[in-house]
C-alpha cells in the first residue's frame, strides 16, 4: 500500500524496527575518530550526535562492499536479525563484528540499509532480552510499563487510557491478564466481551481489537481513510471463531487517532463525554491462566 507524507516508514510503523543511526562515507579524518581493525575503517560523530550521524572513513583495502563505502545508508535495531532478513535483498548476511551485536546489510530502492541485532551474554550463552513484560509475579505498574515502552510511547499509553476512561465511564472492567512467559503482560477492557487490550512490549506497544462479523463490513468502509500500516495490519490479520484479531503498533499520533476512532466504531462514546478525560486507569485487577 502507498505510504502517506505524514506516515511513518513501513520498517517502524509495521515490522517494529527502530532507528539506529545513519552512515556517510567520507574521505576527511575527523576528530574523535575510532579505528576498527578488523573491517579496516574508522568511524567518528555517533556517540555525540543526538541524530544518530555516524562518519566512516575507509582504508584502500576495506573489504566492505563498494556500496556501502560510497552510498549513505541507514541503520536499524531488530529483535531477530534472520527474520528481518526474510524476503529482502541480502548486500551481507549476518556477521559479528564486535561482540553483543549481530549485523547485516540489505538493498532497497538502490541503497543500503543496516540490520543489527543486539544481545546479551549470559553463563549458559548469547540469549536477547525479553520483548514482554514476564515477569509472572505481580503485574507491572504504571511506572515499570513507561519505562518498558519508552517515554514517548508511554504519553501515546496514558492518551489512549484517558480517552477510554473518559468516553465509557464505568462501562469496563479493567484488569492485567497473564499469558505466561511467551506473551506477558496485558492490560484488557471488557464488558460481557474485550473491547480492547494494550500490550506492552520492549520500546512499543501494540492495540489488539477484535472485529466480529457484524463490525468488519464498517471497519472496511473505514479502512482508505486510516494511516497505511493500521491497515494493512487489519487485511494482514487472522480471522478466529470469535473474530478478526487485530494488533495495531501505535508509534504516531494519527496512529492513536484511528485507534480512537475503530473502538468508536465498536461502541459508541457515550454523548458529550469524549472531552472528559480521567487520569490513569482506575481498579485495574490482575489475574493470570488457570494451571491445567
Amino acid at each position: 500500500m502507498t505510504r502517506r507524507d505524514h506516515e511513518p516508514p513501513r520498517a517502524t510503523g509495521r515490522w517494529g524496527w527502530r532507528y539506529h543511526h545513519t552512515g556517510i562515507p567520507t574521505r576527511q579524518r575527523r576528530d574523535g575518530e575510532r579505528y576498527l581493525p578488523q573491517l579496516k575503517m574508522s568511524v567518528s560523530g555517533f556517540p555525540d550526535s543526538p541524530y544518530g550521524v555516524e562518519w566512516m572513513r575507509f582504508d584502500a583495502d576495506c573489504p566492505i562492499s563498494d556500496l556501502v563505502k560510497t552510498v549513505p545508508h541507514v541503520a536499524f535495531e531488530v529483535d531477530d536479525i534472520d527474520e528481518a532478513l526474510e524476503g529482502k535483498e541480502v548486500l551481507s548476511a549476518p556477521s559479528s563484528p564486535s561482540a553483543g551485536v549481530k549485523v547485516a546489510m540489505i538493498i532497497d530502492n538502490g541503497g543500503p540499509v543496516e540490520l543489527m541485532q543486539f544481545v546479551s551474554e549470559r553463563k549458559e550463552g548469547r540469549v536477547t532480552e525479553p520483548e514482554r513484560l514476564v515477569d509472572g509475579a505481580r503485574a507491572p505498574t504504571k511506572a515499570e510499563v513507561a519505562d518498558f515502552i519508552g517515554k514517548q510511547n508511554a504519553a501515546r499509553w496514558a492518551d489512549l487510557t484517558r480517552f477510554i476512561a473518559a468516553s465509557y465511564p464505568g462501562v469496563f472492567d479493567v484488569e492485567w491478564l497473564f499469558g505466561g512467559k511467551r506473551y506477558g503482560w496485558t492490560l484488557r477492557f471488557k464488558k460481557s466481551k474485550s473491547f480492547c487490550s494494550l500490550v506492552p512490549e520492549r520500546r512499543r506497544f501494540k492495540v489488539l481489537l477484535v472485529f466480529g462479523g457484524a463490525e468488519r463490513p464498517k471497519v472496511e468502509r473505514l479502512l482508505p481513510e486510516l494511516v497505511s500500516h493500521v491497515r494493512e495490519d487489519y487485511v494482514g490479520s487472522t480471522t478466529y471463531h470469535d473474530g478478526k484479531w487485530v494488533f495495531v503498533t501505535v508509534d504516531s499520533a494519527e496512529v492513536l487517532a484511528d485507534i480512537k476512532r475503530l473502538l468508536a466504531l465498536k461502541r459508541p462514546p457515550r454523548p458529550g463525554l469524549q472531552a472528559a478525560a480521567r487520569r490513569g486507569v482506575p481498579g485495574a485487577r490482575t489475574r493470570r491462566p488457570a494451571k491445567g
